[in-house]
């Protein structure tokens, strides 16, 4: 399985790289949008471009194309958009939907967990095939995540071609300790994919060392984003 995502993975690596508040409902919906309401907001957006109402940047968009991660099908995929997002902020953005307009249409990329000072390409979340014009307007949401994404009470280290260790660094038990990650490509040293996968330990005892084998993780091609606790006394 991990050299199958392996596999995956470093073809779409070498695929990469040939890859106002007002408007804040419209990025809930996928359908049903009333393109003369957007079209008046603005005659043309050149990217670079800050994201209205976010800390990110997009900085340009390609073609895409090799496994499709965001709905966790992986089918393969050919010419579609992704959009090359920078977060500029100092704090993880948890949660972020962004709309790119044309005059007669638009994407929609969704990401979660994008580190602060770190670039994510995004699929659109339709699978719509790139094109090139000019886009009118961008516009999106955030929500930000804490400013310490990664726990200092636990240590993650890579080990084999999809092993990752655990380590309790506490005197605590821990439960629920929920390790988030995404695929990554070095170079360009980017995180692609919108998605983030998640391998969850119910319990881990005080200094505790604990063997993960997750979904879709693959050393030197997947990298740790965020580590969320629970903290108790009792078992």
């Amino acid at each position: 399985m991990v050299l199958g995502v392996l596999g995956s993975v470093m073809s779409a690596s070498a695929l990469f790289l040939s890859a106002e508040d007002g408007l804040k409902q419209l990025l809930y919906e996928d359908n049903g949008v009333k393109m003369e309401n957007i079209i008046s907001l603005s005659e043309s957006v050149s990217l670079p471009v800050a994201i209205s109402g976010t800390n990110l940047i997009a900085q340009k968009i390609s073609p895409y194309e090799g496994p499709f991660l965001e709905d966790g099908t992986d089918r393969e995929v050919v010419d579609i958009a992704a959009l090359h997002v920078y977060n500029s902020g100092t704090t993880e953005v948890n949660k972020a939907r962004i709309a790119l307009f044309w005059s007669d249409g638009f994407y929609t990329f969704e990401a979660d967990h994008i580190p602060a000072g770190e670039t994510v390409v995004i699929l659109e979340k339709n699978g719509s095939l790139y094109r090139q014009g000019d886009y009118i307007q961008c516009n999106g949401w955030q929500e930000l995540g804490q400013e310490n994404a990664v726990s200092n009470d636990v240590s993650v280290t890579e080990m084999a071609l999809g092993t990752v260790v655990v380590n309790n660094l506490t005197d605590e038990t821990l439960r629920n300790v929920c390790v988030y990650y995404k695929t990554w490509l070095t170079p360009p040293n980017v995180y692609v994919g919108g998605i983030t996968y998640m391998v969850q330990i119910p319990v881990l005892l005080p200094r505790q060392s604990k063997s993960l084998y997750p979904y879709h993780y693959a050393v030197g091609y997947s990298k740790v984003v965020a580590v969320d606790i629970d903290r108790t006394d009792d078992l």
